[in-house]
């Protein structure tokens, strides 16, 4: 039902896991519309972030 994302790094299974948990959150909720009116409210007051701060690199080359 949850699709695989295939290989998950270990720096990046807290993101992995907070998208499975929200789409459990999405299937199980009686009030669909509540929780993504509250992602929208999240995604409004969260400062943006970059590639590489999601991915942890360091800057320069390896």
């Amino acid at each position: 039902r949850f699709a695989p994302h295939g290989a998950v790094q270990p720096k990046q299974l807290d993101y992995y896991l907070d998208e499975f948990v929200f789409r459990f959150n999405r299937c199980a909720s009686k009030s669909r519309g509540l929780l993504i009116y509250r992602l929208l409210q999240q995604a409004v007051v969260t400062p943006p972030i970059t590639y590489k701060a999601v991915i942890g690199k360091r800057s320069g080359k390896s």
